[in-house]
Parts: structure tokens; sequence; C-alpha cells
């Protein structure tokens, strides 16, 4: 594994299996019931972009020195705990613009995604999911801009698709971190 790969994730795997579990969970529920309701929903997806957040900027500055580029970790990590914050302690009132609010991340998150997964393209196969991840939240960010109250179901199944996807990739990228740590430190 690359010395990219390492300063992107190093010893916080945990951190990626975390946000995988949640965003699969929450992905899981956002498909099955997308006429939910959106309060609800938008309390679940502001909690996993608060837990994504803090997760992400706990990574960024542990490997602060070694990430060489953090902003690339900060940026979307820091706008996702505002985000979230927003979300979880006033989804009723705060519905229209949260939606704002999670499109703009979505975008950010989403060129975030891609330009790690181009980094990436070199030292990891299986980097397309990640690029595939940025794409469709690029998507449902304007999606979201473009139709704020139509969109509703749209974006309650597309934010399920993306956060399954997502929660896939970042249990899948947790146990490849992890094994390439253990198995590097079990050389030393």
């Amino acid at each position: 594994m690359s010395p990219i790969i390492s300063s992107l994730y190093g010893s916080s795997w945990w951190s990626l299996l975390v946000r995988g579990i949640i965003a699969s969970v929450i992905g899981i529920i956002a498909i099955s019931a997308p006429t939910g309701t959106l309060a609800v929903i938008i309390a679940l997806l502001g909690l996993l972009i608060l837990i994504a957040g803090i997760a992400g900027t706990i990574g960024g500055l542990v490997f602060w020195k070694s990430a060489g580029r953090p902003t690339l970790v900060l940026i979307p990590s820091v706008l996702g705990i505002i985000v979230g914050l927003i979300a979880i302690l006033s989804p009723q009132t705060t519905a229209r613009i949260l939606i704002y609010l999670i499109a703009i991340w979505a975008i950010v998150y989403g060129v975030s995604e891609i330009s790690k997964a181009l980094k990436l393209r070199r030292d990891l196969t299986g980097e397309w999911i990640q690029l595939f991840v940025g794409i469709i939240a690029i998507v449902f960010g304007i999606v979201l801009v473009v139709k704020p109250i139509t969109a509703g179901a749209l974006a309650v199944a597309l934010a399920g698709f993306l956060l399954l996807v997502l929660g896939i990739f970042w249990i899948v990228m947790a146990i490849r971190t992890k094994r390439w740590h253990g198995w590097q430190t079990w050389e030393d």
C-alpha cells in the first residue's frame, strides 16, 4: 500500500470503519423508507455528517505533518461538523436552509473525494469507487440546489444510495488500511 494511503488514513482506520457502518445503516433506512418524515431523515443525515466531520477532523489533525495537504480532509470535515450540528439541533425549522447546506456540503465533499481518488489512482485498485462516490455526491448536491422542494423523495433515495455506497467504501478502506498497517508493523 502506498505512503499516500497511509498519510490520508494511517492508524485512524477505525474512523473509516465507524463512518462506514453508520453510513450503511442510514443508507439502508433511507432507501427502505423514502417517504418517512423528512425531519428524522435530516437529523439522521446530520448525525452521520457530524460524526464523519469529527472523525475526518481528528484524522486530518493526527496526520497533519505526514499528510502534506490535510486541507483535503479538514475542509469538508469542519463543514460537516457545522452542517451536522444544525441538522441535529433544529431539523424542522431549518429544513429549507439545511437542504442548501447539505447541497453545498455534498458538492464540496464530492470534489474532495474525486481529488483524493485521482491522487490514489496510481497506488490503489478500486479507486473508481471513491471517484463514483464523489460524482454521486456532486449530483446529489446539484439536485438539491435546483429542485429543493420537489427533490424530497428523490433526495432521500439518492442520499440512501450514496450513503450505502459510501459506507461500503469506508468499510473496505478501513479493512485494507488496518491490514496494511498490521502487516507493516509486523514486518518492522
